[in-house]
């Protein structure tokens, strides 16, 4: 039997030979250090094989350059460099790049640990950086179950590196003295570099600005500017206001004196717009803002018509435009007409020469606002390409502010809430019947795309008539019912003598809800009668889409599509509308996971082959569903053709 202070001959057993013939005749002790330190051998050989793998990745095989971009753009919106500092645990490599990449490190969160902070300003070396305080800065601390933010302690760590400070984004607590104290410090001193500067309260704060002679970027939120002269007015190319006040006495007493003043104004907001901060210029006086590149407001109908009435925007420019909720509106008057002025010509030119428009107005019965949002492009950009309208839980509010030219958004955004429709003799229900009255005033005859969203019951023939009149060169027509039918549309479709209703029409899109006593099948017939007509005319349809919303409990639509369970006058309709267009797809949206397509033009049901197809397309998650009006609509393809 070994002795105590020898291994066991069980133990040697499962090293190989060559190792177990070094212990052979070993004691105990000194058997643990040389099995340490052939641990510590195998290890660094481990950990030399993870490193030559890991160089065989492509990310880490990328030119050094384009791997430090990489890291950057991922880490761009990361003001606090937890992803940079979790990103250096991936492996050695990836260690070392971002630890001797300056850049990575230029984002300084104050509310940061102060060993964090020093690390930062470290590790940043001489590059230029970007201070940031959140609005939640003591909540995350005390999430944290720490100490307050001990900004005596902060502020010494940030004077020596004042010279190359170049973004500030401030959030002032005048609540918190010593707070407020460094802030006002750190404003206070001198900032050659400075570029951008964001500051945030949540009261009425007055602040003497220093002089600036870099800055070109200016953001204040509740903050007073008794003298705007300090600043570099003609040199700022971004500036968003949001709730700040024009001192009478101060150099610029209003809102338009300032945009005049800033000829080198490329992007420009306000939120919370009124009329008296359009005080000060002549009612005829008409800005010029030739380089403008983005423009948001946001405030009171009268202000909003008040300024675009005084200005001129380039045909280029992003706009964005919300109004608040009408305190009282007349259906004679208009909705368009309280914040849009008649002569558009020169303020909103991506309207008056808009040739894509979708209007929706989104109407709830629990909700007593309804909500009239219009998109509109003279161009057609990657946002019309790619129908995502037709998703049942469509709903996209648009970032003018951040991306100006993205070709996957509108270069016109108008976001209205009207909270007094209720009111009306029909109630909201009969809101798309006004807003179709307001787009026929205000949008040109050169529209090729129009898509409507809302309750389309109460939207008679004449109205459906009169809009295909005032826009007779439309291509592209959708009308995307909400939880209704579409009875009346069909016979404004229908030729006349003197002429056929947008007889350039090549695609027609319907979504709608069948009625169950027979309302849809008359709907069909008058479809069929009216593109009949058409056809003979000498205007065929190029593409007909049916999205058919049906109900658990719809007899005649049964949630399951199954072309041999219809009933046998709807198939008959259905089939009687083929030969009137070149392609032919209907598309029922069912409740729960229910969602078929049947496509006329294969004469056969899209089988397991077409649903897998559509699946890999499909970018909304199938998890996801939204109640509306009472039901569940699954999210649909939008990357499918045939939609």
């Amino acid at each position: 039997m070994p002795g105590f202070d020898s291994l066991c001959d069980d133990v040697l057993l499962v090293l190989p030979e060559h190792d177990r013939a070094q212990l052979q005749g070993h004691t105990t002790q000194q058997a643990r250090a040389w099995l340490a330190a052939k641990t510590r051998d195998v290890q660094r050989y481990l950990s030399d094989l993870q490193t030559a793998y890991n160089s065989t990745l492509t990310v880490n095989a990328l030119p050094n350059e384009i791997f430090v971009e990489i890291l950057r753009l991922a880490s761009a919106s990361d003001h606090r460099n937890a992803w940079t500092a979790k990103s250096m645990g991936v492996c050695r490599y990836w260690r070392d790049v971002i630890e001797d990449t300056p850049i990575l490190w230029t984002t300084i969160d104050l509310s940061a640990r102060l060993q964090f902070l020093e690390l930062c300003l470290m590790r940043s070396n001489g590059v230029g950086l970007s201070i940031y305080l959140p609005k939640d800065a003591r909540m995350r601390r005390r999430a944290r179950k720490q100490a307050r933010i001990d900004f005596s302690t902060v502020a010494p760590l940030l004077v020596a590196h004042y010279p190359r400070m170049r973004s500030i984004d401030l959030h002032i607590d005048e609540k918190n003295s010593m707070q407020s104290e460094l802030l006002w410090r750190l404003l206070d001193a001198p900032l050659p570099a400075l570029v951008s500067l964001a500051l945030v309260n949540d009261g009425s704060l007055r602040w003497m600005p220093k002089p600036f002679p870099g800055l070109r970027s200016l953001s204040l939120t509740s903050i007073t500017v008794p003298d705007w002269s300090r600043l570099p007015i003609s040199q700022l190319t971004s500036i968003w206001l949001c709730a700040v006040d024009f001192p009478k006495d101060g150099c610029f007493a209003s809102l338009l004196e300032l945009l005049k003043a800033c000829i080198s104004l490329e992007c420009f907001g306000y939120d919370g717009l009124e009329l008296e901060h359009l005080n000060g210029l002549e009612p005829r006086c008409t800005l010029q803002l030739p380089r403008l590149l983005r423009f948001h407001l946001s405030g009171t109908q009268a202000a909003i018509l008040s300024l675009l009435a005084q200005v001129s925007l380039p045909q280029h420019a992003c706009v964005s435009l919300c109004p608040g909720a009408s305190d009282s509106w007349e259906p004679r008057r208009g909705v368009l007409d309280t914040f849009l002025p008649r002569d558009m010509t020169q303020c909103l030119p991506a309207l008056c020469e808009a040739r894509h428009v979708l209007a929706w107005l989104e109407t709830d019965e629990e909700d007593p606002d309804v909500e009239l949002t219009i998109y509109a492009d003279v161009e057609r950009t990657e946002f019309w390409e790619s129908r995502r309208w037709r998703d049942p839980n469509f709903h996209v509010r648009l970032n003018v502010w951040s991306r100006p030219r993205d070709p996957s958004m509108p270069s016109l955004y108008i976001a209205h809430v009207a909270s007094d429709w209720l009111e009306l003799e029909q109630g909201f229900e009969a809101g798309l019947s006004y807003i179709t009255r307001d787009l026929c005033r205000f949008l040109p005859a050169s529209v090729e795309t129009l898509i409507l969203r809302g309750i389309t019951n109460r939207v008679d023939v004449k109205t459906w008539t009169r809009m295909m009149s005032c826009f007779p060169n439309i291509k592209q027509l959708e009308i995307m019912g909400q939880s209704c039918d579409i009875l009346c549309f069909p016979r404004a479709l229908r030729p006349t003598r003197s002429r056929i209703p947008c007889r350039h029409l090549r695609e027609l899109v319907l979504r709608y809800r069948p009625r169950k006593q027979g309302g849809s099948l008359e709907m069909l017939e008058e479809l069929r009668v009216a593109l009949e007509k058409r056809m003979k005319d000498g205007s065929r349809l190029e593409s007909l889409t049916l999205l058919v919303q049906s109900t658990k409990s719809d007899k005649r639509f049964p949630p399951k599509f199954v072309v041999d369970q219809l009933p046998v006058d709807v198939q008959e309709r259905l089939l009687d509308l083929k030969p009137m267009a070149g392609s032919m797809v209907v598309r029922w949206i069912a409740c729960h996971d229910d969602e078929h397509q049947y496509d006329y033009n294969n004469d056969d049901y899209d089988g397991p082959e077409d649903e897998d197809e559509d699946e890999e397309g499909d970018d909304c998650d199938d998890g996801e569903e939204e109640e509306q009006v009472g039901e569940h609509l699954l999210r649909f393809d939008l990357m499918t053709q045939r939609i």
